[in-house]
């Protein structure tokens, strides 16, 4: 059985196994990983399954979505995202989370204007398998983001139905989220964030 089979069934079961009230939750204040270890997050990463808030229309879908993440020795990240647009013309790599700050935070990194109040949160992670990550713009106390945006990272292209069910019950429980909207991304390998891309 495929990976992405695996993972839609553990879809099911998370949601009617685990117990979490239906929508956004009030009381959820998502935190970054306690004692992250950012240098450890380094290199490449594949988009594996993600969520944005206020959805994203289906003609600006972002295929082989792949980060490659840098950490430098003052504390901040660099996210480098590769991807490919639907119309499959030629590969772009964003850079919105090129420059993310640490806040005193663990695992949370401010990036954008000051008065943006934007966050990238690592979850949770085991480094060398899957990641969760947040990505919240205009962050309001408790938690609540204006618009979002959360992903299962993976370290291969694939990823293992254990690690699947790890991520998606972090997001049950953690971000308290249902898994309505939630999309898997597919790699082809078009994409080589080596090679010559168009800056967006």
């Amino acid at each position: 059985m495929s990976d992405i089979p695996c993972a839609v069934f553990l879809v099911f079961c998370v949601v009617s196994c685990q117990s979490f009230p239906k929508g956004e939750v009030k009381h959820c204040n998502p935190r970054g990983m306690q004692n992250l270890e950012p240098e450890k997050l380094t290199g490449i990463w594949y988009g594996y399954l993600w969520r944005r808030h206020p959805m994203v229309l289906d003609d600006r879908v972002l295929t082989e979505y792949a980060p490659y993440v840098t950490a430098a020795e003052n504390g901040t990240l660099s996210i480098l995202i590769e991807a490919l647009p639907k119309d499959g013309q030629a590969c772009i790599v964003i850079d919105e989370l090129s420059s993310l700050q640490p806040t005193g935070q663990s695992g949370v990194y401010a990036f954008g204007p000051p008065e943006s109040n934007n966050h990238f949160k690592i979850i949770d992670t085991d480094y060398i398998n899957y990641s969760v990550v947040l990505v919240c713009y205009g962050e309001k106390r408790q938690g609540w983001c204006q618009k979002d945006a959360i992903q299962i990272w993976s370290r291969r292209v694939g990823l293992d139905p254990i690690y699947v069910y790890s991520g998606m019950k972090t997001i049950a429980q953690r971000l308290c989220k249902t898994f309505e909207g939630f999309r898997f991304s597919v790699h082809k390998l078009a994409c080589n964030l080596r090679g010559q891309v168009t800056k967006k």
